[in-house]
């Protein structure tokens, strides 16, 4: 055994790494006397606490064990049968896509500062407090202004609960609801989709709203403003025999009011929990797609009657930070939020007619159809020759952009264009008059 004192590592780790490796490669067998505490402290010129608080940790972890007034002794050590070296890891590598990320220049990253350091030197004090299980009230009452101007909105900040996103919040919905059978128009949203999934909701699926509302349905997940992912609006009737539907059988409707502000060939469409007065709605929002997509915030508003059910529950812990909350309350309040959306609706607004001009060559085509632009966030692809959907689906694989091939929609990729820069949008022309024109000749 050598000590090396030149070492940084301490004595008594020295020495438990010593004895620990030993034991390990059966230098030291099973039922081995270690040297006493004595007679290494003398050989080594150390002190005997060193030694005991070696000695000490090997017990702890069930490699030596005391022996009154014998000593300590090697235990047995079950080997690993694993073979590491013959083991094959795979490792997924996450890969950022520039078409869903947020362009630089749409937001003003100064105001966000400028809210924070307002939070750092002004309200400090909250920071060293854990964040409340449903929000904090700061954030809560600034959403909940905005929401009842821009939105309509109805209710009090009481109502709502703070989440990092749509799964937070199905979570604890699952915590309220007893009955969770949910219907929705296909093709569902994948993130609240897996969620469902993963909460054991029965889903029911259905190809339109008169097909819906002939089920028997505990939840109707809808967003209302922009159906997804065609871009649709739910006409105003409709949206009342939803209301409706969901007094006279004690449903909820699920309002996932996620793109409201992605629309520019009309005002903004009422939401559906203003006009059902607050009753049996549940009103969901988020900031990942009007701020920054790594500001993790969203928000829910639930029904009086939810609400009552909710605060008898065990809270979840709160998933956005404090930090973050005020941030994003001070962001409102200061109106840099409100000029921030007046400034993201127009730059989505000149995406949108850059998509519409890129695929204008496509408008007589029955090869490759497009649709769902009135979402403003990703348009349709429709491939009459599944071939060249695939051929399709390989060349967007290789530039790189994220896509999704929709399972209930045959022969359809959605892609998102929010992110788009102007070479972005001519590589995409690009690509599909050469598949256009590949799929004449055949």
């Amino acid at each position: 055994m050598i000590i090396n004192r030149a070492l940084d590592t301490p004595l008594y780790l020295q020495l438990y790494n010593y004895f620990k490796n030993a034991i390990l490669s059966n230098e030291l067998p099973a039922y081995t006397k270690l040297p006493s505490i004595r007679q290494l402290a003398s050989k080594h010129a150390i002190s005997k606490t060193t030694i005991e608080k070696a000695y000490n940790q090997l017990s702890i972890e069930g490699f030596i064990q005391s022996q009154p007034k014998s000593g300590y002794y090697v235990l047995p050590i079950k080997k690993s049968t694993n073979n590491l070296t013959k083991t094959a890891l795979s490792f997924s590598t996450e890969v950022t896509f520039p078409n869903i990320a947020q362009p630089v220049n749409t937001f003003d990253m100064d105001g966000l500062k400028k809210a924070l350091n307002h939070v750092v030197y002004n309200q400090y004090d909250a920071l060293y407090h854990p964040p409340k299980s449903s929000g904090e009230n700061e954030l809560k009452d600034a959403i909940m202004q905005h929401l009842r101007n821009e939105r309509g909105v109805k209710g009090s900040h009481l109502q709502m609960i703070i989440g990092s996103g749509i799964q937070n919040h199905l979570i604890t919905l699952s915590m309220i609801l007893p009955k969770r059978t949910v219907g929705y128009i296909v093709p569902l949203f994948y993130n609240a989709e897996t969620m469902f999934k993963l909460l054991n909701y029965t889903l029911v699926p259905c190809q339109n709203l008169d097909e819906m509302l002939k089920k028997s349905l505990d939840l109707i997940y809808i967003s209302p403003s922009n159906l997804y992912p065609s871009g649709d609006v739910i006409p105003f009737n409709e949206r009342m025999r939803l209301i409706d539907y969901a007094k006279k059988h004690n449903a909820y409707i699920l309002e996932d009011d996620y793109n409201y502000i992605y629309r520019h060939n009309a005002f903004q469409i009422p939401s559906i929990q203003g006009l059902s007065n607050a009753q049996n709605v549940i009103y969901i929002g988020s900031f990942t797609r009007q701020v920054l997509p790594s500001f993790r915030i969203s928000y829910m508003v639930l029904p009086a009657s939810l609400m009552t059910r909710y605060n008898k529950t065990d809270k979840l812990t709160q998933t956005v930070s404090i930090i973050d909350q005020l941030t994003m309350a001070e962001y409102i309040k200061s109106g840099l939020y409100q000029k921030h959306l007046k400034k993201l609706s127009a730059f989505s607004k000149k995406q949108n007619e850059a998509m519409r001009e890129s695929l204008a060559f496509l408008s007589n085509s029955s090869t490759i159809q497009y649709a769902g632009l009135d979402s403003n966030l990703h348009v349709l692809f429709h491939f009459k020759d599944p071939k060249i959907l695939n051929y399709f689906s390989e060349l967007l694989s290789k530039i790189p952009w994220y896509y999704r091939r929709l399972k209930e929609w045959p022969n359809t990729v959605l892609l998102p264009y929010h992110g788009f820069t102007k070479n972005d949008f001519s590589t995409l022309t690009t690509l599909l008059k050469k598949l256009k024109n590949e799929s004449y000749s055949q």
